[in-house]
């Protein structure tokens, strides 16, 4: 390019790095103590950083500090941008373009700044590809080394993973459509119906092809095929896990040494949860910003790694009954031990992310700091690993047995990183003193040279008679005899003036020129092999990684399970008998997650039996007694003892189960096209398509978004369809009290209500579930408390006592002809097949 052949050097050095990159990469140019943006990427960037543009020889240009960098490199990813790094890979020396290479492209979904990320949180990259009449979705969350992958039957599927993974970025096939991929009014790519911001990317085609995805994969993993991670039978799985890894090691020259082994997407003995179920129960994120979810009120890890498992467990719940068991061994062993539980707790809290400094050693960007906290985390594991051998358990034995202890690492750490040692490892002063001879040396050098320095100014200050002369060092011309202009007559003349400035003349000498040699040449000697030591330590660690990684699955597990102990012995959970049959006995359950907000106490348990004989409860009653408090309480203590934890209840059997549904709330799509009533249809039918004999269902207010007939017919023959069909063990709670005739038709259905007392025109929710059904709804009792003016509450009253007299003549004549059934549906009530 012409443009080109007038630019400086420096800039000559930035287009070429330039053009390296993609057309959409910002790329972020070291210059010193910053990292400048040019041109267009100047122009854009100053507007999502809010900084001053301005203009160096024409060219567009603004700054950033490289100690910040973190911060601003995470406001671009934020808006959609992906980065490119070009950095300084040498130290700068006096008159000499530094040599700068790009050493890593940031996007949305890798980048792995520790500071900004949520420790108990994953970040994930997505892949998404076509295969035949699959998708095929992987996910690699780069900061800790996870990935999964797998494939699913279609659009409703890919959302499911979508939403249960919360993606940043997504990278498809060049040129392939989707149907819910589409651009916006700014021709940027978005997915339909999702409410955040998801960094679309359209990568090589030829990536996502099989027989490219495979091999690359096979020689990733240096294995012969991938049966061994199940996708043998995979096809669409394995072109987006090779794809995916592809881009992040290729694309964006990143490291992926760390990342690995490829683990099952929707793993064959997981408890499935739908997006639904997630949020209605809210399992990760509560609904309000007041109140908290379940993975809040539980959570007692003092590790990253191990929140981060405790989350997984969540949401992907186990249906494999010796799993449960193994865990819910481990967690009574440490309630019977609380005081090596508290010793092991105390331990954990010291060991810090080492998934994530792991793969930032992996990157090549892990600072010494960081080292110093690798070093201090692997220094707890023979601690660890002596508690559990002391305790003379057969369980934490073989938990012993599984952490690698890395003495040599640790030991090495200990002898080369000094205690406190600079944030940036290009400042010098990180290697101890005695750990390298030949550092020693080259300081002691630099050292020498700095005194004479001093001693070199202070006679030179005799001998010109200039008081205020100084020595001083700049980059481009080395150091200086700086002198104010006013005494510049008395300079002598051996003297040799090298710059003027506004208030200042600057000299050199034949003395400080061959000093600044041996200085800088010893200084520049030591930063370089100190670069050297650090860096062989990085590869050292590098070289671990797998053995580590290995080590902290078992701490991250240990972590959970004594957090889980923790929480069982402070709130009298009971451990939770599983059986392989459709089966729900909780005696005195307790809501995890209301119950917190409570006064210690005041909860108010509640029993619940599902299984033969039993399997559909119908719970009439009014609003505010606690009707869907009650059916999610059940929902959740199945989860949590899927998970191996202990519940709060005075005792329980639990089935295993297979899918929990739920159909809660009033939700609208209207960017959709759906109302409140179509989106509750909607939910409603994936249940009754889906829901088996082994599942369990939670159903509130259905049919409550139409007509009162039109709502009573449907949940009438919805709860007929999930008795005579679907076989579901289900919990429905209802304000139609006319439902309560199914009772009197079908064997497994039973009528509960939720108890309310009565006092001279006062009502009381007293919480509690009980036998029968209630035909009361109590609405305007609950309209008064909410603050209804009076007068319209003494009107509804009005109204409501008018409807009651006309219905109960409607009845009375309806009881005059007995040869009509029950006054709702009589023909439904007849026919009981």
């Amino acid at each position: 390019m012409k443009e080109i052949e007038n630019l400086t050097p420096m800039m000559k050095q930035y287009w070429e790095a330039k053009q390296k990159l993609p057309p959409d990469v910002f790329l972020l140019f070291r210059l010193g103590d910053f990292f400048e943006l040019f041109l267009d990427d100047a122009k854009e960037g100053a507007k999502i950083l809010n900084l001053a543009l301005t203009q160096r020889q024409g060219v567009p240009m603004c700054g950033v500090p490289a100690e910040n960098i973190e911060g601003y490199i995470t406001k671009l990813v934020k808006a959609g941008k992906r980065v490119a790094l070009c950095d300084q890979v040498e130290q700068p020396k006096p008159g000499q373009l530094v040599k700068r290479e790009i050493v890593r492209i940031i996007s949305p979904g890798s980048n792995g700044y520790g500071s900004i990320l949520h420790p108990k949180e994953h970040q994930f990259c997505m892949s998404l590809v076509p295969w035949r009449n699959k998708l095929g979705i992987s996910f690699i969350d780069i900061t800790t080394g996870l990935f999964l992958s797998g494939q699913v039957d279609g659009e409703k599927e890919f959302f499911e993973m979508l939403n249960r993974y919360s993606p940043l970025e997504i990278i498809i096939p060049q040129g392939e459509q989707f149907s819910f991929i589409q651009s916006n009014e700014q021709g940027k790519e978005v997915l339909d119906g999702l409410s955040s911001d998801c960094f679309i990317h359209r990568y090589f085609s030829w990536a996502f092809s099989y027989e490219e995805a495979k091999n690359f994969l096979i020689n990733h993993f240096r294995v012969s095929s991938l049966e061994g991670y199940g996708l043998g039978e995979l096809p669409a799985a394995v072109c987006s896990a090779g794809a995916l890894l592809r881009y992040l090691g290729e694309e964006l020259h990143q490291s992926i040494s760390h990342i690995g082994p490829i683990q099952q997407l929707i793993p064959a003995n997981t408890l499935w949860i739908d997006t639904i179920a997630q949020r209605t129960l809210e399992i990760i994120h509560s609904q309000s910003k007041s109140a908290k979810s379940l993975f809040e009120v539980i959570d007692r890890t003092v590790t990253p790694g191990g929140g981060r498992l405790l989350r997984r467990f969540l949401i992907e719940p186990s249906k494999e009954l010796a799993v449960i068991e193994e865990r819910q061994q481990a967690i009574s062993f440490w309630v019977d031990h609380p005081k090596p539980r508290k010793e092991l707790r105390e331990i954990l809290e010291k060991v810090g992310d080492l998934e994530r400094l792991l793969s930032k050693v992996s990157q090549g960007y892990v600072n010494p700091r960081e080292l110093l906290n690798i070093k201090l985390s692997l220094s707890q594991l023979p601690l660890i690993k002596n508690l559990l051998s002391s305790l003379c358990d057969e369980t934490t034995s073989e938990v012993s047995e599984r952490i690698s202890l890395e003495r040599d690492i640790v030991e090495e750490l200990d002898k080369a990183i000094e205690e406190d040692p600079p944030l940036s490892n290009k400042e010098g002063g990180i290697i101890k003193k005695g750990y390298c001879q030949a550092l020693d040396e080259l300081r002691e050098l630099s050292e020498q040279g700095q005194k004479w320095l001093i001693d070199y100014e202070q006679k030179e200050r005799e001998k010109t008679g200039i008081k205020t002369l100084k020595i001083k060092y700049n980059q481009v011309f080395g150091y200086l005899i700086e002198v104010s202009h006013s005494q510049s007559k008395a300079v002598p003349p051996h003297y040799e003036r090298r710059q003027t400035l506004a208030n200042v003349e600057r000299f050199i000498t034949r003395e400080l020129k061959e000093i600044e040699f041996k200085i800088l040449g010893s200084k520049n000697r030591a930063n370089e092999l100190e670069q050297d030591l650090f860096r062989a330590l990085r590869e050292k660690i590098a070289s671990r990684i797998p053995s580590i990684q290995k080590t902290m699955e078992t701490i991250n597990k240990l972590d959970v399970i004594s957090s889980l102990a923790d929480l069982a012995q402070e709130r009298k959970y009971c451990k939770p008998t599983m059986v392989d049959e459709p089966l729900i006995e909780i005696e005195e359950g307790r809501h995890p997650i209301v119950e917190q907000c409570l006064p210690p106490g005041e909860f108010v348990p509640n029993s619940t039996h599902l299984g033969p004989g039993q399997r559909i409860l119908l719970i009439t009653g009014p609003n505010m007694a606690g009707k869907s408090t009650y059916i999610r309480q059940v929902a959740l203590l199945c989860l949590l003892a899927h998970t191996g934890s202990f519940i709060p209840a005075k005792k329980a059997k639990i089935g295993i189960l297979d899918r929990i549904f739920t159909r809660i709330g009033a939700n609208d799509d209207l960017a959709m096209g759906q109302s409140t009533f179509l989106v509750e249809m909607n939910e409603t039918a994936n249940i009754l398509h889906n829901a088996s004999s082994r599942s369990l269902v939670i159903l509130d207010e259905v049919g409550r978004g139409t007509s009162t007939y039109d709502g009573l017919s449907l949940a009438w023959a919805i709860v007929e369809e999930l008795y005579k069909t679907n076989r579901s063990l289900t919990l429905f709670a209802t304000h139609y009290h006319e439902l309560a005739q199914l009772a009197d038709i079908y064997p497994e259905i039973k009528n509960y209500s939720m108890a309310v007392r009565e006092n001279e025109g006062n009502v009381v929710f007293l919480r509690k579930v009980v036998k029968g059904s209630m035909d009361k709804s109590y609405g305007i009792h609950v309209a008064k408390l909410a603050g209804i003016p009076d007068r319209v509450i003494a009107k509804a009253k009005k109204i409501l006592s008018i409807m009651e007299s006309g219905q109960k003549k409607k009845n009375s004549k309806k009881r005059k002809e007995p040869s009509e059934g029950p006054s709702l549906f009589p023909s439904l009530f007849d026919q009981k097949d």
